[in-house]
């Protein structure tokens, strides 16, 4: 019996001492590499409902529709409304007829550069999505559909469609844009043939001061997991030592 404990023990031993080889993350063969430069914006985007243009990076439409919600009250048995500004069409096929919401007409959207360039090499759209910096964009009254221009007139730097902005009724619609500048940037990314792309802890931020912190991680750096694994590892070892002080106190007896 001892003698089959002992074996046992020491296969126990080489598996537990053998963890923090076998705890540590696999590492890909995908590496992040350092970039800084001017980012540009080679082509503009258009918003293809309203006709605005903007030689720029990313460009963002904003929607909201005057709507009824239905109030939860759990100690009530009357449904109570409350007319909100909402980006999202608010279901009101169960509400009351008096409160009924009509369909958007148009909807909140996003545009990024296909052609955008840093350092004369292309940026997928992917990694201007973790670029920030948005800022307001005039609205184009010019660049508007004839039939548009009939429907909405500008208010406090957006387009309203209603007969009173301080007093909106339901349907009534508001719609705002905002574009991403082109600009000096710094950051991680993943080298490839078509360019400059997004891979896993990378992204761009503005300015080229490089001694300041990048954004992400590099490849193989993500804390939480790393973190967890040598956890491990470290009890498992830990074990091993454990079943090695009580190998040798029960040689010792025998």
């Amino acid at each position: 019996m001892t003698a089959n404990f002992v074996r046992f023990a020491r296969l126990l031993c080489l598996l537990l001492l053998s963890a923090p080889t076998l705890a540590q993350p696999a590492t890909e063969s995908a590496t992040l590499d350092p970039v800084v430069g001017e980012l540009a914006a080679s082509e503009p985007l258009i918003d293809p409902d309203f006709g605005i243009a903007v030689r720029a990076l990313g460009l963002r439409r904003t929607v909201e529709m005057w709507q009824w919600q239905l109030l939860a009250d759990a100690h009530s048995d009357v449904a109570r409304y409350q007319a909100i500004w909402s980006q999202r069409p608010i279901a009101s096929g169960s509400y009351d007829p008096a409160h009924r919401n009509p369909a958007m007409p148009f909807m909140s959207a996003q545009w990024l550069s296909g052609s955008a360039l840093l350092n004369g090499q292309p940026v997928s759209p992917a990694l201007l999505q973790t670029l920030d910096g948005w800022q307001a964009q005039a609205v184009q009254v010019d660049l508007l559909p004839e039939n548009l221009v009939a429907i909405f007139r500008v208010e406090a730097g957006q387009l309203f469609a209603g007969n009173d902005s301080e007093q909106p009724q339901i349907g009534d619609l508001r719609v705002s844009w905002q574009s991403l500048p082109a600009g000096p940037v710094r950051g991680l990314v993943l080298l490839n043939d078509a360019g400059l792309a997004m891979g896993e802890g990378g992204g761009l931020i503005r300015g080229m001061d490089v001694t300041t912190e990048l954004p992400g991680l590099a490849q193989g750096a993500r804390p939480g997991a790393d973190l967890a694994w040598w956890l491990l590892a470290g009890l498992l070892f830990a074990l091993a030592l454990l079943l090695l002080v009580v190998l040798r106190r029960v040689r010792k007896r025998n």
